[in-house]
This record gives structure tokens, C-alpha cells and sequence, in this order.
């Protein structure tokens, strides 16, 4: 698998459909990233991690912005993730409060991002973030969020992530989350 054009398939999530920028790695490079990930004790089968770091625009409140994501966005992406075979896909929300207890407790140099809110999306490939991104559904997602997203910045990690601890669950075993395809 070629990840040719990344940022042409995350942009859309940034709300950036008016600029797509293209970073092209070929496939010996993923390969030689999947090499380093086995090396280091994860696994070639690990599913793509990407996580979008959202700004809120200036003038809507956190509160506002937070109200439209679980109230009117959420619902909605949730079959459209399921439709294109997103594997697994997070939202945390990073409220003014959460980022002021973590900026009281980092040592110094460290910095807290302040961006709004972060999506995570697991996938097998990340053509499955294209296919999700370019629905027309999505896109009608995207300009409904213009209103409350600030679209002229964002970050970006991708990567693969491999769970080495999970605490199981008061009275069971925990529920496997290892990130890993079947």
C-alpha cells in the first residue's frame, strides 16, 4: 500500500478541503516504517493510527463547539466510519479546564496543544480515510462544521500505536483492544 497522497486524504478532516497538499511515501519507506514498528515489538499487522488535532473558531464559545460535536456531528459520523470500515474511531475532548491541570503539571519545556477536540481513526489502509473523506455525506459534515471548526489550522500524527497494558474491567477481563487487524 502506497500512501501516496496522506494529506489529500486527512485534510477534509482538518476542514481544509480548499488546499490539499500531498505527501508521497513509497512503499519501501511504509515497509521499512512497519520494519522498525516489528522491530521494536509491535506487529506488521497493526492497523494505521491517525490522529486530527480540531481548533474551535475564535468566536464560538468551547461550549458551543462542544455541543455540536456530540450533538449534532457525532450521531452522524458514526455510519459513515462503520459504512467505509473504519476500524475504530475516538473523539476526546480537551476543554480550557483539562488543558490548565495539564499545563500545572508538565515540566518545564514541555508545552499542552491547544487544540479543541482530537479524532482518532484506526484503519486496515489509510484509502479507507479517502473513501470516508470524499462521501459526499462527509463533505456535507465538513461544511456544516465550518460554522464552529477553524479550519486554517490543525495537527496531524499518524502512525501505528500497539496497547501494551489495558486494567480489565471491574469484575471480568478486560476487553482486548490491541489495535492489531484479525
Amino acid at each position: 500500500m502506497q500512501l501516496k497522497t496522506l494529506f489529500s486524504l486527512v485534510v477534509p478532516l482538518l476542514g481544509l478541503q480548499s488546499s490539499v497538499h500531498s505527501l508521497n511515501i513509497p512503499p519501501a519507506q511504509e515497509l521499512h516504517l512497519r520494519d522498525e514498528i516489528n522491530a521494536q515489538g509491535g506487529q506488521s499487522n497493526q492497523l494505521y493510527k491517525f490522529e486530527v488535532g480540531i481548533y474551535k473558531r475564535n468566536n464560538v464559545t468551547w461550549d458551543a463547539f462542544a455541543a455540536f460535536l456530540v450533538n449534532s456531528r457525532y450521531p452522524k459520523v458514526k455510519p459513515l466510519v462503520a459504512k467505509h470500515g473504519v476500524a475504530v474511531w475516538t473523539e476526546t475532548l480537551t476543554p480550557p479546564s483539562a488543558r490548565a491541570i495539564a499545563a500545572g503539571a508538565i515540566p518545564p519545556g514541555w508545552t499542552v496543544p491547544q487544540y479543541d477536540s482530537i479524532s482518532t481513526y484506526y484503519v486496515s489502509d489509510p484509502s479507507v480515510l479517502g473513501a470516508l473523506t470524499t462521501d459526499p455525506a462527509w463533505i456535507a459534515l465538513e461544511i456544516a462544521a465550518a460554522g464552529y471548526v477553524d479550519g486554517s489550522r490543525g495537527t496531524l500524527l499518524a502512525g501505528f500505536e500497539t496497547v501494551k497494558y489495558e486494567k480489565p474491567k471491574k469484575g471480568g477481563k478486560g476487553k482486548k483492544r490491541d489495535c492489531l487487524l484479525d
